[in-house]
């Protein structure tokens, strides 16, 4: 997700592609709360394993549905900033 950033504006999270000079214009992504931890860790190199490690993290949650949620919200990133 090479130029994709993370902005917070009016208490939303927005993902931005800030490398869209010479592209047609594609709109910022506005996540939640948890899509903007997710995008932070997963922005840091962290896996999908560690993301669910620090998410579900005390909490009583199915790990494999937990990862697979994980991998299509970044699915989902990369498809809306396909270039």
């Amino acid at each position: 997700m090479d130029g994709i950033v993370m902005r917070k504006a009016a208490g939303a999270y927005f993902l931005v592609d800030i490398n869209q000079k010479e592209r047609k214009y594609i709109p910022p992504l506005e996540i939640n709360e948890t899509g903007a931890q997710i995008f932070d860790l997963y922005s840091r190199g962290r896996t999908s394993d560690e993301i669910c490690s620090e998410i579900a993290d005390g909490e009583e949650l199915d790990r494999n549905e937990v990862i697979q949620d994980i991998d299509e919200f970044v699915c989902k990133v990369r498809e809306h900033f396909a270039r």
